[in-house]
């Protein structure tokens, strides 16, 4: 790294590295998100925008690999077999994800004693009103005894040691996707996946998502139908997304009954998760089901706005309080619906249609002359 980018005096030596393909547009914001880094280490697999250069003029250290036929676990063994052996800790980073500031210091203070992986948070989306979507990933970890596996979707295993993770939810990174990014290939990889490890619950999950994502609806389920076939595990919240992204297929089919079923199935493979209450209640403002929908989103906002796994989050993007206030004064609960607008509205200040709700709430009541039935502007969509 150059001189405006050194690392402060550490025990530690950290690398950032990642693999990349023709993402110039990408290099400076990756290379600013990474400063601290002692090293940042390139495996170019063929770029031809200028991506390697452009690298090398702000520091990073660029080698050359070919993948073929390509899978992403070997493409990132093949990068981490590039970082020297000397590293402590290695940063895997994709090209449209940014570190957010202070990173090295959390990974100073929390790399101790036998420590050799880190969970991190990881922002993979954002809400129209700019909320995270958020997750835990563990893709930080010592220079050895880590491999990659799967083709498509790969995840960072222990291999021959064994993993002492810590939790640093403050240390953050964010990805920034290009939408016009081709991801035509994850479909191919992830069935080959399936058929390499067919024991694997994880391929299952990502494969029957896969499939809903290219609207092959049958197919999805049967992939689906085969996690859940699998014993549960720890990562129940894993089963809830995978009943809800069932549940939604079935939404999207007609089938309004056999939908909603699975999405209340979705909240009983675990009650705590807040994601689920909220995809459960926009399922019923979906079918105008006004109570219920109130009830579950009700439920939602008891619960802490935390996500800590994949699945937890709400897939909808809607907020709770939002559906509290548009079903509570159609059921005419006026004073808890103007309070869960306000709520709604401290969230999202800039949509128009949640404050133009507020004010017409607030008008109502001043006036005395609110009615029950009465509605206020509804969620399109």
């Amino acid at each position: 790294m150059p001189e405006a980018g050194a690392a402060p005096p550490s025990r530690l030596r950290i690398a950032v590295y990642a693999i990349c393909l023709n993402e110039a547009e990408h290099v400076r914001a990756f290379m600013q998100s990474a400063q601290g880094a002692d090293l940042v280490c390139i495996a170019d697999t063929g770029s031809t925008d200028g991506t390697p250069d452009l690298f090398r003029e702000l520091g990073a250290v660029v080698h050359h690999i070919r993948v073929d036929p390509w899978r992403f676990d070997d493409a990132r063994n093949a990068a981490l077999a590039l970082v020297p052996g000397d590293v402590d800790v290695c940063v895997s980073l994709d090209l449209d994800t940014v570190l957010h500031p202070g990173w090295r210091a959390i990974i100073e203070r929390v790399w101790t004693g036998p420590v050799n992986q880190i969970n991190y948070t990881e922002i993979w989306a954002r809400t129209p009103t700019g909320a995270p979507r958020q997750f835990l990933d563990n893709r930080i970890h010592a220079r050895r005894g880590f491999r990659w596996s799967g083709p498509c979707h790969e995840y960072v295993v222990a291999s021959g040691v064994q993993a002492h993770a810590v939790t640093a939810t403050d240390l953050v990174m964010e990805q920034r996707h290009d939408p016009d990014k081709q991801r035509g290939q994850y479909l191919p990889m992830l069935q080959m996946a399936a058929a390499e490890q067919p024991h694997e619950r994880r391929h299952a999950h990502y494969l029957g998502r896969e499939y809903a994502f290219h609207d092959r609806g049958e197919e999805a389920l049967a992939e689906f139908e085969r996690y859940l076939a699998f014993e549960p595990a720890r990562f129940d919240a894993e089963r809830s997304a995978t009943l809800r992204l069932m549940a939604e297929i079935e939404r999207k089919a007609g089938h309004i009954d056999r939908s909603l079923s699975l999405f209340r199935q979705a909240v009983d493979e675990n009650p705590a998760l807040r994601g689920a209450w909220i995809d459960l209640a926009y399922a019923y403002y979906q079918a105008e089901a006004w109570e219920r929908c109130y009830d579950a989103a009700r439920q939602a906002i008891a619960r802490p706005d935390l996500v800590r796994e994949y699945g937890e989050e709400s897939w909808c993007g809607v907020i709770p309080e939002d559906l509290a206030a548009i079903c509570g004064w159609r059921l005419g609960h006026f004073q808890d619906a103007l309070r869960f607008g306000r709520a709604a509205l401290a969230q999202a200040p800039d949509v128009e249609r949640i404050r133009a709700n507020v004010e017409k709430m607030e008008a109502a009541l001043a006036a005395g002359a609110p009615a029950s039935g009465q509605t206020i502007a509804a969620i399109k969509g």
